[in-house]
Protein backbone atom coordinates (compact mmCIF):
# COMPACT_ATOMS: atom_id res chain seq x y z
CA UNK A 1 0.00 0.00 0.00
CA UNK A 2 1.04 3.66 -0.49
CA UNK A 3 1.52 5.79 1.88
CA UNK A 4 -0.96 8.04 0.42
CA UNK A 5 -3.57 5.12 0.69
CA UNK A 6 -2.52 4.69 4.76
CA UNK A 7 -3.26 8.42 5.62
CA UNK A 8 -6.72 8.12 3.88
CA UNK A 9 -7.45 5.19 5.67
CA UNK A 10 -5.98 6.07 9.13
CA UNK A 11 -7.80 9.44 8.69
CA UNK A 12 -11.40 8.03 8.08
CA UNK A 13 -10.76 5.40 10.78
CA UNK A 14 -10.10 8.53 13.01
CA UNK A 15 -13.17 9.56 11.92
CA UNK A 16 -15.47 6.86 13.31
CA UNK A 17 -13.72 6.82 16.46
CA UNK A 18 -14.03 10.29 17.24
CA UNK A 19 -17.45 10.27 19.27
CA UNK A 20 -19.60 13.59 18.07
CA UNK A 21 -22.63 14.96 19.57
CA UNK A 22 -25.70 14.71 17.72
CA UNK A 23 -26.92 18.00 15.27
CA UNK A 24 -29.71 19.53 16.71
CA UNK A 25 -32.32 18.31 13.98
CA UNK A 26 -31.89 14.86 15.57
CA UNK A 27 -32.19 15.84 19.25
CA UNK A 28 -35.50 16.99 18.54
CA UNK A 29 -36.04 14.23 16.23
CA UNK A 30 -35.76 11.90 19.12
CA UNK A 31 -37.23 13.97 21.84
CA UNK A 32 -40.08 13.83 19.48
CA UNK A 33 -40.30 10.23 19.17
CA UNK A 34 -39.93 9.57 22.82
CA UNK A 35 -42.79 11.89 23.87
CA UNK A 36 -44.88 9.89 21.42
CA UNK A 37 -43.49 6.55 22.79
CA UNK A 38 -44.42 7.78 26.00
CA UNK A 39 -47.92 8.80 25.25
CA UNK A 40 -48.75 5.95 23.96
CA UNK A 41 -46.65 4.05 26.93
CA UNK A 42 -49.30 5.62 29.37
CA UNK A 43 -52.21 4.87 27.28
CA UNK A 44 -51.60 1.25 27.36
CA UNK A 45 -50.65 1.21 31.03
CA UNK A 46 -53.02 3.91 32.30
CA UNK A 47 -55.76 4.77 30.23
CA UNK A 48 -57.63 6.63 33.06
CA UNK A 49 -55.06 9.49 32.64
CA UNK A 50 -56.62 10.84 29.66
CA UNK A 51 -60.03 10.40 31.10
CA UNK A 52 -59.21 13.68 32.66
CA UNK A 53 -59.00 15.46 29.58
CA UNK A 54 -62.29 14.45 28.25
CA UNK A 55 -64.22 17.36 29.72
CA UNK A 56 -61.68 20.45 28.28
CA UNK A 57 -62.44 22.43 25.36
CA UNK A 58 -59.68 22.28 22.22
CA UNK A 59 -58.85 25.72 22.73
CA UNK A 60 -58.38 25.28 26.82
CA UNK A 61 -55.93 21.96 25.34
CA UNK A 62 -54.10 24.51 23.17
CA UNK A 63 -53.31 26.58 26.34
CA UNK A 64 -52.09 24.54 28.67
CA UNK A 65 -50.13 22.62 25.77
CA UNK A 66 -48.19 26.03 25.01
CA UNK A 67 -48.32 27.06 28.90
CA UNK A 68 -46.37 23.89 29.49
CA UNK A 69 -43.41 24.40 26.61
CA UNK A 70 -43.32 27.85 27.43
CA UNK A 71 -42.85 27.08 31.57
CA UNK A 72 -39.82 24.75 30.34
CA UNK A 73 -38.52 27.29 27.84
CA UNK A 74 -38.04 29.03 30.58
CA UNK A 75 -37.09 27.02 33.11
CA UNK A 76 -34.36 25.52 30.61
CA UNK A 77 -33.28 28.89 30.02
CA UNK A 78 -32.50 29.94 33.58
CA UNK A 79 -30.89 26.84 34.41
CA UNK A 80 -28.41 27.65 31.50
CA UNK A 81 -27.87 31.08 32.37
CA UNK A 82 -26.80 30.06 35.78
CA UNK A 83 -24.86 27.05 34.79
CA UNK A 84 -22.70 29.71 32.31
CA UNK A 85 -22.39 32.28 34.82
CA UNK A 86 -21.65 30.08 38.01
CA UNK A 87 -19.24 32.09 40.19
CA UNK A 88 -15.47 29.94 40.36
CA UNK A 89 -14.24 32.58 43.07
Amino acid sequence: MSSSVKKAALKTVNRRRKSQLPCHRCIVIRFFLMAVACIALMQFLAPQIFTILHGFDTLTLALLFLGGFGAIAILKSVVSYFAVHTDDE
